[in-house]
């Protein structure tokens, strides 16, 4: 599969970011509507965004094909999924990611992000602050993760780095 040069990649979890504790705590696992709508307005502000599950739910064809009928009901799609190192044990998630980039996107470098409720900077040190945004799980992916999130796509293609900025004290506009 090949991913186009100017695609940006967005690393999807489920739980805790299209969905909340308290939606699932009422019997709803698929994603919330407010979810959703920050999730589409990521992908129609970068160019080209992509989406691939990092989510467990990547490991049930029945709640991967419920994802993808939500998505498309939104007008989005999952290509693909990162590996299971679960099972095996060669890494956690953020090293499903750097695999899934390693195999995928070896023709360039591509702007991305993963968007999870799990801490994974603190998982795995071999993930950088510019391509992660946490989410809460007790309310999942809120307009200003998103806004984070098209911050850290930007700054990529940009060059622009956002979070020495903000820890340096400068405004996000210059």
């Amino acid at each position: 599969m090949a991913i186009p040069l100017d695609a940006s990649i967005i690393f999807l979890d489920v739980d805790g970011v299209l969905n909340s504790k308290v939606s699932r705590d009422t019997g709803n696992h698929l994603p919330a509507e407010e979810h959703l709508e920050n999730l589409v307005r990521i992908c129609t502000s970068v160019h080209a965004g992509t989406i691939v599950l990092s989510s467990t739910w990547r490991l049930d064809s029945d709640a991967r094909d419920a994802l993808a009928h939500v998505l498309a009901s939104v007008g989005l799609a999952f290509i693909s999924a990162t590996p299971d190192f679960s099972v095996s044990c060669k890494g956690d998630r953020v090293d499903e990611i750097l695999s899934w980039l390693d195999t995928h996107c070896t023709d360039g470098d591509r702007p991305w992000v993963a968007l999870d409720d799990l801490d994974l900077l603190l998982m795995n040190p071999k993930l950088r602050p510019q391509h992660f945004v946490r989410t809460r799980d007790s309310i999942g992916l809120t307009r200003e993760n998103a806004d984070e999130a098209i911050s850290l796509l930007q700054a990529q293609r940009t060059g622009h780095n956002p979070i020495i900025e903000m820890r340096s004290g400068q405004s996000m506009d210059g």
